[in-house]
């Protein structure tokens, strides 16, 4: 797999290829005799245990350099031909009983013992849980596992160091997670050391958990630099062992604390340089390359804010459509011109009655109507409704131009406000943020690599002189005349990175946005404009209703106080005349009731509408929401910021554990030309921290 960015030499149980030999090769079924390379190291397959009937899977191999003779034993496989056994194995360690498989293990390491002397054992999952059951009663034994399962209750003795034991917890995986949920991490015994491997997102949950991914396909894993999935424009990698931090000089972890202090001389200082010219910035490298592609996504949503604010204003204009359904209530989102029609339409259906109102009251103002008035002392008038109708409808039309004029003023200020997200600083809140930040991270990550430059070309000028140098230079640095080395010293160690005031709420940022924009667009929407202007609207529409009710009762009115007087008998009246004046009323009453009918429908429709708009629109405002949110910054993309941010940080935090023992090393030396240096590594320590924070900004919620 991947060379380690930072395992300069291979000591005896060297810690990445353990982990790769458990989360990687463990799962190929390598067959016996048969070599394989890790780390560049090539190791012979000694003894296969496959097909165990208590599920058991194992292999002992040989490191050919080293000679070191490893048993690697193997994790849960549900799919393999005794994977129930595993799977049941997996349940009982968390019983007080030994499960048959962990008794497998142990007669294995028994039988390999006799053959071979047997220097580490390895394991990821399952098997790192039996390899921990190995290790508890050979504490000689190095044990080094990845995630592994928890040993059975009473099986770790809590007064005892386990000295001999070292498990690596990847930062996202599910398992050690939730067994230190659950406070079960104590019967993993030995020390626990957190590895900054993996990819911090669900899909990836399995190679999370065994470090790397099982039979990677070739566009998963690069000879060069190892397996990796490729999350937007780059490439994440993800081998486990690549994530362990070794001692440039000893090769040991470093994750346990600093290395044992060595006596630096010129090779030493050739190696140190070596590897800063290598693997070292290497990693930096790759770190500003998932800083400058989080960098480009930000550019990116910048260019596109006019894209995404139209984006917005047509997500929420669809809503609008849909919650209104009617072609005449959707103009109103414009200019309101069909919604007109429709009141102009309604007009000539009034005017059409009111027409035959005239009619009737020409009939009702005849000799036998004013004569029926007369002896009733009763006076009938259809006509003045009507004028209250009209006024109201007139207002209909301008209340349709204010509802245009404010939908308009939502779409084309109301909408860019939100993405202010509350705020004043930027106009495009989280995209603006985040670009400023990255203005100077970039700033300070380009004088990282500065520094890290500066410092590789010092150690490797003091190695290719130390012997004759190193007197000199410490009279120069005592007398203040530093020459050429005291001036390049001067310059590598007064590299101070920027603070950044931006992003001090990490990627919450895009979350107090969405607040921010969604409550600007909710207090300037619903209770401010929609509600009072449709709520007008619904109170003009029925105020028309009511006066139609009036119009209709008066015309009904009219036939029934016909049908209920009492004409006394007078000589000389035409009662046959009245019966015939009677019957033409109720005719042209009718004729009125008919068109009223057709003009009520249309009021009713249109109260219906804004009653339907009214009822609806809150659903509108709540799904505004996800569409600000997109909008905002892309989803996926502000995810992959976070992954890329993620993956920076990681490898910054793992620089920083190596420039520690680097700093340390130096400062504890006699030479003073190398205790000078240390004091650059731990310049270089301090800034790592700073840029490490900074990144961590755009990688964490």
């Amino acid at each position: 797999m991947a060379v380690s960015s930072l395992d300069i030499r291979k000591p005896s149980s060297n810690h990445p290829d353990l982990v790769e030999l458990a989360g990687y090769h463990a799962y190929l079924n390598i067959k016996e005799r048969s070599q394989f390379e890790v780390n560049n190291t090539e190791y012979t397959v000694l003894n296969t245990r496959y097909e165990h009937r208590t599920g058991l899977d194992a292999m002992t191999v040989q490191n050919n350099i080293t000679q070191e003779v490893t048993i690697v034993f193997v994790g849960t496989d549900a799919a393999g031909k005794y994977g129930n056994q595993d799977i049941l194995t997996d349940v009982q360690l968390l019983s007080p009983i030994e499960p048959r498989q962990i008794k497998a293990a142990r007669a294995y390491y028994k039988e390999m013992s006799e053959k071979y002397e047997i220097s580490s054992i390895t394991g990821n999952s399952l098997g790192g849980g039996l390899s921990l059951a190995v290790g508890v009663q050979n504490p000689h034994l190095n044990v080094v596992t990845l995630n592994p399962a928890l040993l059975p209750e009473g099986f770790v003795d809590p007064l005892t160091n386990y000295r001999n034991m070292v498990n690596y917890f990847s930062s996202y995986d599910v398992l050690t997670t939730a067994l230190k949920s659950l406070h079960l991490e104590n019967n993993i015994p030995g020390s626990h050391y957190k590895l900054n491997n993996g990819v911090a997102s669900p899909e990836y949950i399995t190679t999370n958990h065994t470090g790397y991914i099982k039979n990677a396909e070739d566009g998963l894993r690069d000879p060069a630099t190892g397996q990796y999935y490729q999350i937007g424009n780059e490439k994440i990698y993800i081998d486990a062992d690549s994530h362990i931090v070794t001692s440039i000089w000893t090769g040991e972890s470093l994750h346990g604390g600093l290395s044992e202090i060595i006596d630096i001389n010129k090779d030493e200082l050739d190696l140190l340089a070596s590897a800063l010219e290598k693997q070292v910035m290497e990693r930096l490298n790759l770190a500003s390359t998932y800083i400058k592609t989080s960098t480009d996504i930000v550019n990116e949503e910048d260019a596109q804010f006019n894209q995404r604010v139209q984006k917005l204003q047509t997500a929420f204009e669809t809503s609008l459509e849909e919650a209104f359904g009617d072609p005449a209530y959707k103009s109103l989102l414009s200019t309101g011109h069909l919604f007109k029609q429709v009141i102009d339409s309604a007009i000539s259906l009034l005017n059409i009655a009111e027409s035959k109102c005239r009619g009737l009251n020409a009939v009702l103002n005849s000799p036998p109507m004013e004569f029926i008035e007369f002896i009733t002392s009763t006076s009938i008038d259809v006509e003045g409704p009507f004028n209250a109708v009209y006024e109201k409808l007139e207002n209909m039309k301008s209340s349709a131009d204010q509802i245009a004029s404010s939908f308009n003023h939502l779409f084309n200020n109301v909408i860019p406000e939100c993405f202010k997200g509350g705020t004043n600083q930027f106009a495009d809140a989280v995209v603006g943020e985040l670009k400023s930040h990255f203005d100077i991270l970039n700033g300070n990550n380009t004088d990282m690599k500065t520094q890290f430059e500066n410092f590789k070309n010092l150690i490797s000028e003091t190695g290719k002189n130390f012997t004759d140098m190193d007197q000199n230079i410490a009279t120069s640095i005592k007398s203040s005349k530093g020459g050429d080395f005291q001036a390049n010293l001067s310059k590598a160690a007064s590299i101070t990175l920027k603070e950044s005031p931006y992003l001090t709420e990490r990627l919450k940022l895009k979350m107090i946005a969405l607040e921010g924009g969604y409550a600007t667009f909710t207090a300037s929407t619903f209770s401010k404009v929609i509600f009072p202007l449709f709520s007008g609207l619904d109170i003009i529409l029925r105020g028309i209703e009511f006066q139609l009710e009036l119009i209709v009762l008066s015309i009904r009115g009219i036939n029934s106080f016909l049908r209920k007087i009492r004409i006394p008998n007078i000589p000389g009246l035409p009662l046959d005349s009245l019966r015939e004046f009677e019957n033409k009323v109720e005719n042209r009453a009718s004729e009125i009731l008919v068109s009223m009918e057709e003009f009520a429908g249309t009021v009713e429709g249109l109260r219906k509408g804004v009653d339907r708009f009214i009822i609806h629109y809150p659903e509108v405002i709540r799904n505004f929401r996800p569409y600000l949110d997109s909008a905002l910054f892309s989803k996926s993309k502000y995810h992959k910021v976070y992954l890329y941010n993620l993956a920076a940080a990681n490898i910054i935090d793992e620089l920083e554990l190596l420039y520690k023992d680097i700093a340390n090393q130096l400062s504890s030396q006699k030479a003073v030309a190398i205790e000078a240096l240390g004091g650059v590594a731990h310049n270089i320590t301090k800034n790592l921290t700073i840029l490490e924070e900074q990144v961590k900004r755009g990688a964490y919620i």
